[in-house]
């Protein structure tokens, strides 16, 4: 049959038949019609094994300047040939904007065994999709350094590796459970220093299993999307309206009992500096939020001594010397920081005896005459005054009265 003939075939039969031409029979027919063009293009384009590097980055420049062919693409083997051996930034840069173009790719085989990162996200038109992943064969990457993906592929690509940082979005129901995960992830040739991950619902078994693992960990990031998308807890829809007609602060109460869970945690990981953590209770203003935030870092400092940093709901905590935690960065001129910084103060003037470091904080933070005339009018009246924050040229801080006062 020539082409002309099979041009008037069903859409459907077009394709059929095309799927079991050669080669070089669909560079033919590419020419015969824009409609059995558009048909053999995504068969020439399902499955491409690359062999060299010339061949690869001639197929990156196509699949980027041809969004009809990066469709079609299902297949994609790429061998351990097709890297350069200088490791060219601009390569791996076209390389990787290619994958980000090829929407329908459902299978991807690489054998680079001197890739250092690797992330496994959804894309960026879909950042909520599922992983569709079941299971996975061991992987050899050796020098690994870097791991954001899904759990199943952390447990293949991660031991005999050099990974140190992982981040890991945890499915609502994971398929495979953290003390299981978290003993492979381990069997990386260096300790994991860096551990980011998201959760649906908290579970003491992540926290248990952090601390049996990864008791070297540095810095650790969790993220409750539950909390986040502010749902209060996992109970059934009827049980949780119930609790919270009995008692509306429930939810908070719930992610407060939760985030006191931390502590015996702590205990466990003696090099902990870095702490991010979106579950503190956060049904509160932001002077109550803070106190809140406050009274925890301070208990949490007590346990971990070298804990220099939380980055909480409401703001990020710094140690300072002294012993001092300080909400924010001062010298950062935002809504944010202001409130902060309000607080800071109130919080200084009402505390009957502050350490040393808080009032000398304090005087830096809103001018030491500023603030001599906020603690005696606390000292005349009972009460902190009402008060602004201002920035100087510099951007230094300093407390401001209103004209009217």
């Amino acid at each position: 049959m020539n082409a002309t003939k099979l041009s008037t075939l069903p859409t459907e039969l077009i394709h059929t038949v095309s799927g079991h031409l050669e080669l070089k029979d669909l560079l033919a027919l590419c020419r015969t019609s824009h409609q059995i063009h558009a048909i053999s293009l995504g068969w020439i384009y399902r499955a491409i094994t690359l062999q060299n590097s010339v061949q690869m980055l001639e197929f990156c420049k196509t699949i980027i300047s041809r969004p009809e062919a990066a469709g079609s693409v299902r297949k994609l083997v790429v061998t351990g040939n097709c890297y350069p051996k200088c490791g060219l930034k601009s390569f791996y840069s076209i390389f990787g904007s290619a994958i980000m173009t090829m929407k329908n790719l459902r299978f991807l085989d690489l054998r680079n065994p001197t890739i250092t990162s690797l992330s496994l996200l959804p894309g960026a038109d879909d950042p909520h999709s599922n992983y569709e992943i079941s299971t996975t064969q061991p992987i050899r990457m050796p020098k690994l350094e870097v791991f954001h993906g899904p759990a199943l592929v952390a447990c293949s690509v991660v031991p005999g590796s050099r990974v140190s940082r992982i981040a890991i979005p945890w499915d609502a129901r994971p398929v495979i459970e953290f003390s299981t995960a978290f003993a492979t992830l381990t069997t990386s040739k260096v300790d994991i220093t860096d551990f980011a991950c998201t959760i649906w619902a908290w579970d003491p078994a992540l926290l248990a299993a952090i601390a049996t693992y990864m008791p070297r960990i540095e810095r650790l990031q969790i993220m409750n999307m539950e909390f986040l998308s502010g749902s209060s807890s996992t109970l059934p829809k009827e049980v949780s309206n119930t609790v919270h007609y009995l008692c509306p602060r429930a939810g908070s109460l719930v992610a407060r009992i939760s985030f006191l869970a931390f502590d015996n945690t702590l205990r466990s990981l003696s090099r902990l500096s870095g702490l991010m953590i979106s579950d503190m209770p956060g049904n509160h203003g932001i002077d109550q939020q803070l106190d809140l935030e406050f009274e925890t870092v301070q208990r949490w400092a007590e346990i971990s001594p070298v804990l220099a940093r939380v980055t909480s709901s409401a703001t990020m905590w710094i140690r300072l010397p002294g012993n001092l935690w300080f909400p924010g960065d001062p010298m950062q001129i935002s809504p944010q920081t202001t409130q902060c910084l309000k607080w800071f103060i109130r919080k200084v003037l009402t505390w009957p005896d502050p350490p040393a470091a808080y009032d000398v904080m304090a005087d830096l933070a809103g001018g030491r005459e500023e603030m001599a005339v906020l603690r005696s009018a606390m000292e005349r009246y009972g009460f902190v005054p009402d008060f602004d924050i201002s920035h100087k040229e510099n951007g230094i801080p300093f407390v401001a009265f209103p004209s009217n006062s």
